[in-house]
């Protein structure tokens, strides 16, 4: 249901963008890449947080709260600024390698979740 729900809101996000981009006045090529920035986004936003963040939330409330802590800083500090500056800079994609390095992260993260989950070390803990 959530996978669904993802999908049927990112692509109302998506169906949305050709009346908001009136309202700013910018170029031919700012417009572009705002198209792909966003379809970029609604992939990874539709695909792959409808399993990570119900995951991670659910490792917090069965009491593995400081594993999700770490893992979300070492996936969004370490992974998403080395994806960016890579992909950014070193591959020169610009904000599109951005984009991109967010939604890597946000695979990064969910892999992590995974991993911690089936290793069934989250079970070691209680909540209060």
């Amino acid at each position: 249901m959530t996978l669904v729900l993802a999908i049927v809101w990112n692509a109302l996000v998506l169906a949305l963008v050709p009346l908001i981009l009136p309202l700013y006045s910018i170029s031919d090529e700012t417009r572009t890449l705002i198209w792909i920035i966003v379809i970029i986004h609604n992939c990874f936003a539709a695909v792959i947080q409808p399993f990570t963040s119900p995951l991670s939330s659910g490792l917090r409330a069965a009491g593995d709260v400081q594993f999700t802590l770490w893992s979300s800083i070492f996936a969004t500090v370490v992974c998403r600024t080395a994806l960016s500056f890579i992909l950014g800079r070193g591959l020169q994609m610009g904000v599109i390698g951005i984009a991109l390095a967010m939604g890597l992260d946000w695979c990064v993260k969910g892999t992590l979740d995974v991993i911690r989950f089936r290793s069934g070390k989250w079970k070691n803990f209680s909540v209060i």
